[in-house]
């Protein structure tokens, strides 16, 4: 059973280390913007998804005779998908900068706030890699074993 170690030179989670690096980017710059997307600890940050990710989708095509330029489209959607989830995630954060006065946050409680965030986002892909779930059962990998069609939750504020 894989816990989240290494396997083939590739991390299986992604880090709240990685996380942390992106967030304390919309910390300093006092909130979001899609800009940051460009700064390197975001772009680092949507590779290490991409990367964590990258070994289900292998994994779940390995049984198939994938052409090569169709593999390429697939590794290149799910690249900006994860592109848009860290987007979305970094939202998040900013969102959370302020508090209920909308005065901002002081970096502990900010970093509290980024922590629940980053396990919102990344908590069931972590306890589906936990249990030993590959591509083929990641879709049917959720709370009370019902199928999810998606591991990335979509909150609105």
């Amino acid at each position: 059973m894989d816990n989240g170690g290494e396997k083939a030179g590739r991390r299986l989670e992604i880090s709240f280390k990685d996380f942390l690096k992106a967030a304390k980017t919309v910390f300093k710059e006092k909130g979001y913007d899609p800009d940051l997307l460009n700064r390197q600890e975001v772009v680092n940050l949507i590779k290490a998804t991409h990367a964590v990710y990258k070994d289900t989708i292998d994994t779940g095509v390995a049984d198939n005779d994938i052409p090569a330029a169709m593999m390429r489209k697939l590794d290149h959607d799910a690249f900006m998908f994860f592109g848009f989830k860290v987007h979305h995630e970094l939202s998040e954060v900013g969102l959370s900068l302020r508090d209920d006065k909308g005065q901002v946050k002081g970096y502990d409680a900010f970093a509290h706030d980024v922590r629940k965030i980053h396990d919102t986002y990344n908590g069931a892909y972590r306890l589906c890699r936990h249990i030993g779930a590959d591509g083929r059962q990641m879709g049917r990998c959720g709370s009370r074993g019902r199928p999810v069609r998606f591991a990335v939750p979509y909150r609105r504020r």
